[in-house]
């Protein structure tokens, strides 16, 4: 079980850099707005053109990664976001804020679809969902973690040192990430000969089925009626999720505390109630072997829940709070059994294609969100509308996972924990 203990902690601290590195923008508005008079829309605009960056590498991210390499390909991602991170802290405008946040995005770019072709290396089908869930914690855990941090350099410091101090994180990092992993169970000298002969066959026997009806590149991933619709799914699940993440320390700010510090606490707990819905959902969804109601239920909770808080923000704070609450554990709750579910519909051989193509058109979510939330409270002058909105997409996206066609999921039986004993009906 070395590869539990090895693989996902490294790509979850791995990813918790990167998260720090994208969230932290979110704590720094008001500052941003302060220092180089950004409207609401303007922000919202710098929020989101990370994700247009982070769009256009998703493909050749992926493509790379199940061609050549996902360890050394995260390695050199992981040296270029340092640096863009870096430099967004060096801003003397809001135009070369938004160049270096575009290219920040462009480096992060392939890391989520590499960090899944990895995974799909070390771990078979029965185990995915608890890895993806274990892996994804670490957007909830940099959260909690980094955002009274970042408050507190705000408050000490300036938006400046906050992000060239993390931005620094991922460069340190990048050494020790080459060293602890390795692209396949084959390359590695720390698994055990009877783990490396059980994952060999394991991961044959589940490739097998899908191989016999494989669908080559691009276009054949695009025929896919369930790529296109996780497209879709995942686009509202993302203008949910990155909208909330974008604007909810401002919300905070706008009518709770003028203490970063402390708006970085409060906007830390729903994240907090994430780490606990990522862990208990993924884990069930193993056990069950079930998949899209673990998905559809928690997003659709976290949007009835993500509207409600909206609505009651400003007459319960208290009782806005413990939805905004539920909202965190259910977006996150769902992530770990969707991203197992892609992974069990999509074409093997073209893995890399596929999750670059979904995780790329789903991340223009991430810009949609942030940007009609801003434009929104411009018009209004209120969080509520755009909030709604956000609310309306997690429920749809949700609604749309239950039209995901499944494929059949082994049983124990099929593919043992012991290796002489792994079989295929």
């Amino acid at each position: 079980m070395n590869r539990w203990r090895r693989i996902i902690p490294a790509a979850f601290v791995m990813y918790t850099i990167a998260y720090i590195d994208r969230t932290n923008f979110s704590l720094a508005i008001p500052a941003l707005q302060a220092d180089l008079s950004l409207s609401s829309q303007y922000a919202g605009i710098a929020a989101g053109v990370f994700f247009f960056g982070y769009f256009i590498f998703q493909i050749p991210g992926g493509h790379l990664a199940q061609r050549w390499s996902a360890r050394k390909y995260i390695f050199w991602a992981l040296l270029a976001w340092g640096a863009f991170a870096t430099l967004c802290g060096l801003a003397r405008s809001v135009e070369e804020l938004l160049v270096y946040r575009f290219c920040l995005g462009l480096a992060e770019g392939g890391v989520w679809p590499a960090t899944m072709v990895l995974l799909s290396n070390w771990f078979p089908r029965e185990e995915r969902a608890r890895a993806g869930g274990y892996w994804v914690l670490c957007q909830p855990v940099a959260i909690v973690v980094s955002n009274p941090i970042s408050g507190w350099l705000l408050d000490h410091y300036s938006w400046r040192v906050m992000f060239v101090a993390e931005g620094l994180l991922p460069v340190v990092f990048a050494q020790l990430w080459l060293w602890a992993v390795k692209d396949s169970p084959a390359e590695a000298p720390w698994v055990k000969d009877q783990e490396r002969l059980y994952l060999k066959q394991a991961l044959q026997h589940e490739k097998e089925p899908i191989d016999r009806h494989e669908s080559k590149g691009l276009r054949g991933v695009l025929s896919d009626s369930n790529i296109l619709l996780f497209i879709v799914l995942d686009i509202c699940f993302a203008c949910g999720a990155y909208g909330l993440l974008m604007w909810l320390p401002t919300a905070i700010h706008s009518f709770r505390s003028s203490n970063n510090m402390v708006v970085g606490i409060l906007s830390a707990l729903p994240y907090l109630a994430a780490c606990f819905g990522s862990v208990y959902n993924s884990r069930h969804s193993d056990l069950k072997r079930e998949r899209r109601f673990h998905v559809a239920i928690p997003c659709v909770v976290a949007g009835l829940c993500l509207m409600l808080g909206a609505l009651w923000g400003g007459t319960f704070p208290g009782l806005s709070l413990l939805f905004l609450c539920a909202t965190g554990g259910g977006v996150y709750a769902a992530i770990g059994p969707m991203w197992a579910l892609l992974t069990e519909v999509l074409p093997r051989h073209s893995a890399g294609i596929a999750l670059g193509v979904v995780n790329g058109m789903a991340n223009l979510g991430g810009f949609v969100g942030p940007y009609l939330v801003g434009m929104l409270r411009d018009r209004t002058q209120s969080f509520v509308p755009g909030f709604v909105f956000l609310s309306l997409s997690l429920v749809v996206s949700g609604l749309l996972t239950l039209l995901v066609r499944q494929s059949a999921y082994p049983s124990q039986a099929e593919v043992s924990l012991h290796p002489s004993q792994s079989r295929v009906k």
